[in-house]
């Protein structure tokens, strides 16, 4: 695949990406074709439910760093924390969620999809684009390491469609 990619981009004069980047984006779509193209081989893919997501975003969409700049995480820039959310089955159509939506919502929403009851301990809520969805998610981190609220402040923030609250709160041992 990194040959691939190599040759393409030498084939271009103004290519202005990230090689490693382009590359893993590749390497990632050919899994996802490779594994669809089993399924619909072995008659799997109709009953088949695939979901795509990861746990964070980036602050700069070409350069896949993990550097203080641009893998903050002292921060709550929309970048971060916009990540993607891939359902793919018999009756999803190509259509976009515009609504907010938690990491929690999605074991919610992959029950509702296999129509499995989803059970009351779950804090999330079943994702359905034809609905609003929340009306505000909470995000919060305490930096890189292990969490601790007793020695590490934590950050929180609360994000609607229109704002958003960030606070920052000390350790609880300091209070």
């Amino acid at each position: 695949i990194l040959k691939d990619v190599l040759a393409d981009i030498r084939r271009s004069e103004n290519y202005k990406g990230n090689v490693l980047y382009d590359s893993s984006i590749r390497y990632v779509d050919n899994v996802i074709s490779s594994l669809r193209s089993f399924l619909n081989k072995t008659g799997k893919l109709e009953d088949t439910l695939i979901v795509i997501t990861s746990d964070h975003g980036g602050m700069f969409h070409n350069i896949p760093e993990r550097d203080h700049i641009s893998h903050r995480l002292d921060c709550f820039y929309d970048e971060l924390y916009h990540v993607p959310l891939i359902f793919s089955d018999k009756e999803t159509c190509k259509l976009e969620y515009e609504g907010l939506t938690s990491s929690v919502d999605i074991a919610p929403t992959i029950l509702k999809k296999l129509n499995i009851e989803i059970p009351d301990s779950f804090r999330g809520i079943a994702v359905n684009v034809h609905e609003p969805g929340r009306e505000y998610v909470i995000m919060e981190n305490q930096g890189r390491g292990p969490c601790n609220l007793e020695t590490k402040s934590i950050r929180v923030c609360v994000r609607t469609s229109s704002m958003k609250l960030v606070y920052e709160t000390e350790p609880a041992s300091i209070s």
